[in-house]
């Protein structure tokens, strides 16, 4: 993969016990492209398998790691390519 564009960035909103902690977590946006057709495989502990989705065909998500919100944004990056970063 080769990063294109930043397209959001997203404050997490961190709480424990009920409480917001005072720790302002960043998720960043990158659009990319391929840098190969090629494939391998991926060797980790975080990622065992990478494949695209269609946006009306995506898998379960993970909320804490990325909402349904978030990824609608992320696809209107996709049809509206002039559209700049969004950060919140």
């Amino acid at each position: 993969m080769r990063p294109v564009k930043l397209l959001a960035v997203s404050n997490i909103d961190r709480t424990r016990d009920g409480r917001s902690m005072r720790v302002n977590v960043f998720r960043l946006f990158v659009q990319c492209e391929l840098a190969s057709e090629a494939t391998r495989s991926i060797q980790g502990a975080e990622t065992t398998e990478a494949r695209f989705f269609a946006e009306s065909n995506l898998p379960e998500l993970s909320p804490g790691r990325c909402t349904p919100a978030e990824m609608q944004r992320i696809f209107k990056h996709h049809r509206e390519p002039e559209r700049p970063a969004d950060f919140d």
